[in-house]
């Protein structure tokens, strides 16, 4: 998927004359070219979806007029990745531009947004501060910066905005308006604490190096997520819960040499009925809710695509990672492990026909706690998601040789919720921390918490050949000498086993867990 901006470039003059401002949306790191014009010109920016066949424009945004402060229109569909720039045509005192003379306001809540103000070559830009950060009221996350579905007012002090010669660049405040797409979805990079940056096709991101190994988090159903005013975003690698309390393990996986990745698909997610959003991860035209995704204060929109979102998130996974990736590993929970597992398909079928990269497909799968609706469904050729899986699994495994682990912390998820599957669980290496602590869903959700926090220190089971490790910082060799999938045979062992938790269950960390060895899944 290419982001791509179509410029047309008419200026305008703006304060009487005494100087030229510019209102331009950018992406972080693009070129923004500054010319001057008369003053009843205006500059335009279009934003349009280029997707291999997609036919799917984000719209027209323009900036508004100069001068007086009326607008022809102000901008909109502006990417939440984007930063908000101005162009003078005097030299500026830098010490007069912060974020108090160049301010960007949330206009349904009045909050200011936090971030920085940088200046050169006579353009200013507002680049929002984007971190989660821990909201200790709602014990959870909060996403900061722009957010989707959102309308934004810029404010330029221009009376206290100077130039170097020390003139002031106006006699009142010059305010715009735009408004950002409704519509978010794609991977997002994560710094140490908390901070976040969108990946972007061909664009520099400064939390993703491509010598380091890479983790992939897809999370699961979102229902309720949307409607909300800051969006729900779930982060396997940030949370603060009333059960679990505050942790943030982003570093640990950075000091273990990862880059920290998250594939958002939200939006899509955000359905009442899971199976309704289990349906748009196999099939665009999928027979149930379609490609509809929810926007601010419940509403749904129609996306008038056969793409399936996953083979929306897949072409911007093969622009955004290339051949330099390596080492790559999904971790998929709830629904998302359908994602994941569908994900990896498409990868490897891919790499075996030769058009894709062998470093693109991961070399791990980790499943937490796994959904998979019950009921065979139409847009799986008539069986079972699952079962569907499970097939595509055996083909994947005989091919690619990964290791693949499924970890489950509440048995009625795949019970009277869902389909429990038992035949992925033949392939895995399969294993519970099973928590004392927590309601279902405290305990569907400790499934990446515990996985998470794992990285920090090898968790051992009490049986199997070598002390086998288990958890995230067991090796990839570990975890597949206790998978119940034999490499040699290319089949299912003839004695299954899995590992059930034997200590330390009523702890949250997982250093304090051993597990014990027990026949059949």
């Amino acid at each position: 998927m290419k982001f791509s901006y179509l410029k047309s470039r008419r200026f305008f003059s703006g304060f009487i004359g005494i100087f030229t401002i510019i209102c331009i949306i950018t992406f972080a790191g693009c070129e923004s070219v500054v010319e001057e014009g008369s003053s009843d010109e205006q500059i335009s920016l279009e934003l349009t979806l280029e997707s291999d066949g997609i036919s799917s424009a984000e719209g027209m945004s323009k900036s508004v007029t100069g001068g007086s402060g009326s607008t022809v229109a102000n901008a909109t569909n502006v990417p939440v990745e984007a930063n908000v720039s101005v162009a003078f045509d005097a030299d500026i005192n830098v010490s007069t531009l912060n974020t108090t003379t160049f301010k960007v306001t949330r206009v349904d809540t009045s909050e200011v947004l936090a971030g920085t103000v940088t200046y050169a070559n006579r353009v200013a830009t507002f680049i929002p501060s984007r971190v989660f950060v821990f909201d200790t009221v709602k014990k959870n996350k909060i996403r900061k910066g722009l957010k989707q579905d959102t309308s934004y007012m810029v404010t330029i002090a221009a009376a206290s905005i100077k130039s170097t010669s020390g003139a002031a660049q106006g006699t009142s405040n010059y305010t715009f308006t735009f408004k950002t797409e409704n519509l978010d979805y794609g991977f997002y990079f994560l710094g140490p604490n908390g901070e976040y940056q969108k990946a972007v096709p061909g664009q520099y991101n400064q939390y993703y190096d491509s010598s380091k190994p890479t983790v992939v988090y897809y999370h699961g159903w979102q229902n309720g997520s949307t409607k909300n005013e800051d969006f729900g975003n779930d982060n396997a690698f940030f949370f603060n819960s009333s059960t679990i309390g505050s942790y943030n393990v982003i570093n640990s996986w950075m000091n273990k040499g990862y880059n920290v990745c998250i594939a958002y698909w939200a939006q899509w997610a955000d359905e009442s009925e899971v199976k309704d959003a289990q349906a748009k991860l196999w099939l665009g035209n999928n027979g149930k809710k379609q490609m509809r995704y929810m926007v601010r204060g419940g509403a749904y929109v129609s996306l008038p695509t056969t793409y399936s979102v996953t083979d929306l998130l897949f072409e911007e996974y093969k622009d955004i990672f290339g051949s330099s990736v390596s080492g790559i590993r999904f971790m998929g929970h709830s629904l998302g492990n359908q994602l994941a597992t569908l994900m990896a398909y498409k990868i490897s079928k891919g790499v075996a026909a030769g058009t894709l990269s062998s470093n693109l497909m991961p070399k791990r799968l980790t499943l937490l706690d796994p959904f998979w609706g019950k009921g065979s469904e139409t847009y799986c050729g008539g069986v079972y998601p699952g079962a569907k899986s499970v097939t595509y699994m055996k083909e994947m495994l005989a091919r690619d040789a990964f290791a693949l682990e499924e970890i489950r912390t509440n048995s009625n998820i795949g019970g009277w919720v869902g389909d429990s599957c038992t035949e992925m669980r033949k392939l895995a290496a399969y294993y519970n921390p099973w928590p004392s602590f927590g309601d279902d869903t405290a305990k569907h959700l400790y499934a990446y918490n515990w996985y998470a926090m794992s990285i920090n220190k090898v968790v051992y089971a009490d049986k199997g050949p070598g002390l086998n490790g288990l958890g995230a910082a067991a090796s990839d060799e570990q975890i597949k000498s206790v998978m119940n999938w034999d490499f040699t045979k290319k089949a299912i062992k003839s004695v299954q086993y899995r590992y059930d938790i034997n200590a330390g269950k009523t702890t949250v960390t997982p250093a304090d867990d051993t597990f014990k060895q027990l026949s059949g899944v």
